[in-house]
């Protein structure tokens, strides 16, 4: 019995037990290192020469391997963990960009259907309207960081940023609303406003200049337009439902443009 050659070929079917990405870089690498010390070994000590080597060898690959497999198994469990809460809070967000398109629209519909405002006179009673209003700015402004994490990550940087400054704006006119109330700094609740509109055009009209994102940001540019033409006081109230009707679509985009798990993925890609 060619006692090199057995041991050689045993030993190939126990680096089975490794990883096979560690299988795949390391394999013959070990395999060549073990043949040259079965060979020194049976040299100088015969059949005992190859005992030893294994003895040396065996409680080496079985700790090796268990730790190699722990350690990807670590591996995946975060990359399972992260994608699934990353995925959790873009459902989330997601889902508040739809609820406050949804109260946008709502608060659009009722409103028009109201006395409107009288020029130099009295404005359009909507003052129990408002505070669903700047829940639908906030509520958007979250959809806005949704479409930041998810398809924003194929734009420029640039115009992912453009989107964070107008979902940061829309939380200032929003939080400057919660807390204040009515005795809000309406100079400040317009600054936020203004600065959520320009943001989205912003980063809407860059997107329409790749043919990539051109639907996004026709869509973005759209609803830039729709929220700075809203006035409560006329028909234009309407504008109001048109915004949340696009800040919906925005959503509902972005799910139907996001890309499925792969075979080998075990998180959201």
């Amino acid at each position: 019995m060619n006692w090199v050659t057995t041991s050689t070929r045993l030993y190939a079917a126990l680096v089975q037990l490794y990883p096979k990405r560690f299988r795949e870089a390391y394999g013959e690498e070990l395999l060549q290192v073990f043949r040259d010390c079965a060979r020194d070994g049976h040299r100088t000590g015969g059949v005992w020469g190859v005992v030893q080597v294994w003895m040396g060898v065996l409680p080496d690959l079985f700790t090796t391997a268990a730790e190699q497999h722990a350690e990807e198994d670590l591996t995946v469990s975060l990359k399972i963990l992260g994608g699934t809460l990353s995925g959790f809070l873009v459902g989330v967000l997601s889902g508040a960009g739809l609820i406050g398109g949804a109260l946008w629209i709502l608060v659009g519909a009722v409103s028009f259907l109201r006395p409107p405002g009288v020029p130099g006179g009295m404005y359009r009673d909507v003052q129990d309207l408002l505070p669903m209003f700047f829940s639908g700015v906030q509520l958007v402004s979250l959809g806005l960081i949704a479409v930041f994490l998810l398809p924003g990550r194929q734009w420029s940087l640039p115009y992912r940023l453009l989107l964070l400054v107008a979902a940061g704006g829309g939380q200032v006119t929003a939080m400057g609303w919660q807390f204040f109330g009515e005795n809000a700094d309406w100079m400040v609740l317009t600054a936020g406003t203004l600065i959520q509109i320009a943001g989205i055009a912003l980063a809407g009209l860059g997107l329409l200049q790749q043919v990539r994102s051109r639907t996004w940001g026709a869509l973005l540019l759209t609803l830039a337009a729709a929220m700075l033409l809203f006035n409560f006081e006329d028909w234009r109230t309407l504008f109001l439902a048109l915004s949340g009707a696009l800040a919906m679509g925005l959503m509902v985009l972005m799910f139907r443009s996001a890309p499925g798990p792969k075979p080998d993925a075990p998180a959201l890609s």
